[in-house]
């Protein structure tokens, strides 16, 4: 994760996680069910719902 901070800011990163520390991470967060996109927003709209989705 030490990387991925120094390279935020200079570099596009894509990440796929489940933890929400590295969520939080992120200036947007992608939503995906069964490879379709069904969300997109900041990483609170995520993080707020208890369901861990936020539509």
């Amino acid at each position: 994760m030490q990387m991925i901070q120094n390279l935020r800011g200079e570099k596009t990163i894509i990440m796929v996680s489940h933890r929400p520390s590295h969520i939080r991470l992120a200036d947007r967060v992608l939503h995906l069910e069964k490879g379709i996109l069904i969300a997109e927003g900041a990483p609170e709209q995520s993080l707020s719902r208890s369901e861990g989705k936020f539509l």
